[in-house]
């Protein structure tokens, strides 16, 4: 992804996605999402922890969060991704962590008094730029004697809303499957025109619908009296880089 998207570059292991504008705002016609769906199917596996990097912009990504993951279909189309699964939230802090230190954050969540379990997902938020990227292809990355899946998230100083989807994006893919969000934000493959986005192997060209439209797939969520900018994902896993299937969450 790049822009509004993030640039999808592979890196070894890692799935590296950086924006350089900031994300758009809700597309004209984004309609907050209130569909009732039946109660997530297992419980939550591991847990979701944020950690704010020095200076970054502090959007409300808990209580995004406790929404997603206790009140929408977040978990169970995550579960149906080959070892994808569940999150529970966690929680967040401030921390003196940059990017890909997530050493320095399973230590500054262990100092807060969080303990941080095998395959956790670790978000840190980094200011000064707009986009993500994860490790999940490669499995996350040894801390200890836990594995962490973690991504990175740039905190959007130019429009801070995107801060939220690049969040939701981020611990989808984390949770999923490591490219899953990446056509409904309008990434394509390298064989596509080039609109700067080209950098989702398996995605087809008409993913970039959603860079056309300045929209990187964002959607209003209106959850307990908030609205949040979240990410559509694929309706289902066997639909992954088909952009013709990506929704927002179903929310109770």
């Amino acid at each position: 992804m790049r822009a509004l998207l993030g640039i999808s570059i592979l890196l070894g292991c890692q799935h590296a996605k950086t924006m350089q504008a900031p994300d758009a705002a809700l597309a004209a016609d984004a309609q907050a999402v209130d569909t009732a769906i039946p109660p997530p199917d297992a419980p939550a596996t591991h847990a979701l922890w944020i950690v704010f990097a020095p200076g970054a912009i502090h959007r409300d990504l808990p209580g995004l969060f406790d929404c997603l993951l206790g009140q929408s279909s977040f978990n169970v189309l995550a579960r149906e991704y080959p070892g994808g699964y569940g999150l529970s939230w966690g929680a967040a802090i401030d921390a003196s962590c940059d990017s890909d230190q997530y050493a320095c954050a399973v230590a500054a969540l262990a100092s807060a008094g969080h303990t941080v379990g095998d395959h956790d997902v670790i978000e840190i938020v980094v200011h000064g730029y707009c986009g993500g990227d994860n490790n999940a292809r490669g499995d996350g990355v040894a801390v200890g004697s836990v594995r962490v899946r973690g991504a990175n998230v740039g905190d959007c100083p130019g429009a801070p809303s995107a801060e939220e989807r690049v969040a939701v994006h981020e611990a989808f893919e984390c949770a999923g499957d490591w490219a899953d969000a990446d056509c409904c934000t309008g990434e394509v493959n390298t064989s596509c025109p080039d609109d700067g986005e080209n950098f989702c192997p398996d995605c087809p060209c008409a993913c970039s619908q959603y860079q056309a439209d300045g929209s990187y797939g964002g959607y209003a969520l209106t959850c307990n009296g908030h609205t949040y900018l979240s990410q559509r994902v694929p309706a289902s896993a066997s639909r992954e880089y088909d952009p013709t299937a990506c929704a927002p969450f179903a929310h109770q």
